[in-house]
């Protein structure tokens, strides 16, 4: 009687633990479009509550996510310690783009509540 008792009680926690996984992968692809709810959480935590301006939670296709102020100016400092330069005449929208040597990157950059989401194509 108590096997079977602990038994249910463990399908249980399994069952709990594995719709907690499920939920918070998919408010992560809804939200951010990244599979990964840890280094999402984890970027996004870094950037709301400490002095780093941005964060990378995903590297292909590289997504980072940053504090909403100054969001802008952040994306084009990053942009550039990675070797590329704005080139705003491509700029359409949303699109961004930056160039490398005669390498074009294209930005999607959003700004969102309370924080900032860009995406490197």
């Amino acid at each position: 009687m108590q096997q079977q008792r602990s038994g249910k009680v463990f399908i249980c926690i399994l069952a709990i633990i594995l719709t907690a996984v499920v939920w918070s992968v998919c408010i992560s692809i809804q939200q951010l479009g990244v599979a990964n709810p840890v280094s999402a959480g984890i970027g996004l935590a870094k950037v709301m509550l400490t002095d780093s301006p941005y964060e990378q939670i995903q590297q292909e296709p590289a997504v980072y996510v940053a504090r909403s102020d100054g969001a802008e100016k952040n994306l084009i400092q990053c942009m550039r310690k990675n070797g590329y330069s704005c080139v705003p005449e491509l700029a359409v929208g949303e699109d961004w783009v930056f160039a490398k040597g005669n390498l074009l990157a294209t930005v999607h950059f959003q700004v969102k509540e309370g924080y900032s989401q860009w995406v490197v194509l």
